[in-house]
């Protein structure tokens, strides 16, 4: 089964398709299930970092996608499977030209360079071939399309009590998680305001909401109130709010209004 979302909600197919496989650890859900159909357990042991909540939220969106399919089997206890869909197939073959332009130009593979001798390595380990492991691969289109510009819900549950309060609901652009995700885009690509993609909302709300945290000092001191969450966290928690640190930390020191 196709997604079920509107075709005129992207300004391209290609932005269509990042919202597709975007997310932290999306395209290494793909890989590991490329391999063969999985149970939950499987996938978390295959892709290293990734937290059941995420790893749950992840399934259920490339499920809805069309892209993974969940079967149940009348067992006792309950078994769980996921599998590509001949959908979820032809966006693997899709992104397999991608790590080949990634050890190209990333790796530097062919060239010689010490880049392409780690790549190298990593196929030796993996399996005792001269050329780049299917795993760095993986990787490098993980780095190139997993679009970590957008927040996770973990991330989300963190982040969102510690931002100012949106006002009265019902407003159709007072989504502050879109505004945040707007704003980690644009910073991440360097792209323009206003050439932002269009599921982030309008642009103009989005870069009207990143001036007026930059001069309330908003963005400022959320790296702060993150730290100070650190303390009391569980291991997976702690790990989250190290990432949100690095990637608000970015956007408030290049927010920081210029004196003088």
């Amino acid at each position: 089964m196709a997604s079920a979302r509107r075709p005129g909600a992207y300004v391209c197919g290609t932005d269509a398709a990042m919202d597709v496989v975007g997310g932290k650890w999306k395209v290494l859900i793909l890989w590991a299930l490329d391999e063969h159909p999985c149970r939950f357990g499987e996938l978390r042991r295959l892709v290293p970092g990734v937290t059941e909540k995420v790893l749950a939220s992840h399934l259920r969106e490339l499920e809805a996608d069309g892209i993974v399919h969940r079967e149940e089997y009348a067992e006792l206890p309950l078994r769980v499977e996921y599998s590509l869909t001949p959908l979820g197939t032809s966006l693997n073959e899709a992104l397999r030209p991608l790590g080949a332009w990634g050890r190209a130009n990333l790796l530097g593979d062919g060239n010689g360079d010490g880049a392409g001798g780690a790549g190298e390595r990593a196929g030796e380990r993996a399996g005792g071939a001269s050329h780049p492991s299917p795993a760095a691969d993986r990787l490098i289109v993980l780095a190139v399309v997993g679009a970590h510009d957008e927040l996770d819900d973990c991330e989300w549950e963190l982040l969102a009590p510690l931002l100012p309060d949106p006002g009265r609901p019902g407003g159709r652009w007072r989504d502050h998680r879109q505004v945040v995700d707007g704003v980690l885009f644009r910073f991440r690509t360097g792209t323009r305001w206003c050439d932002l993609p269009v599921r982030f909302g309008p642009w103009r709300t989005v870069y009207a909401r990143h001036r007026r945290w930059s001069a309330d000092g908003t963005w400022s001191g959320l790296p702060a109130l993150l730290h100070e969450r650190l303390a009391g966290a569980d291991p997976d928690q702690a790990r989250v709010l190290r990432g949100l640190i690095g990637r608000i930390g970015e956007v408030a020191r290049r927010s920081a209004p210029t004196r003088g």
